[in-house]
């Protein structure tokens, strides 16, 4: 049996590697045994997975900057209400 570490972001490849094919995957989520989180990624039903380490994990390279870098590093109070991330200039072009 295959066990799954919570708060862990896996990516489709992570899956297969693992010997998890696309139907088990398919059925371990109508099973709630894990969640989709975005597209080709998943994570266990257990993890508490916030939209900012969704967002990291999906653009590695990427950077909070703006109102968002200001939340995170506890300049603001203010929850934002969109996710400003910057780039590398050519980044997935």
């Amino acid at each position: 049996m295959i066990t799954l570490k919570d708060n862990k972001i896996y990516t489709s490849k992570e899956m297969d590697e693992l010997g998890i094919t696309k139907y088990k995957r398919n059925q371990m989520i109508n099973n709630s045994k894990i969640k989709k989180v975005a597209y080709g990624k998943y994570s266990t039903i257990n993890s508490i997975d916030s939209n900012y380490t969704i967002i990291a994990n999906i653009c590695p390279r990427g950077i909070y900057s703006y109102e968002t870098a200001l939340f995170l590093l506890g300049y603001s109070d203010r929850i934002p209400f969109v996710y400003d991330v910057t780039v590398p200039n050519g980044y997935n072009s």
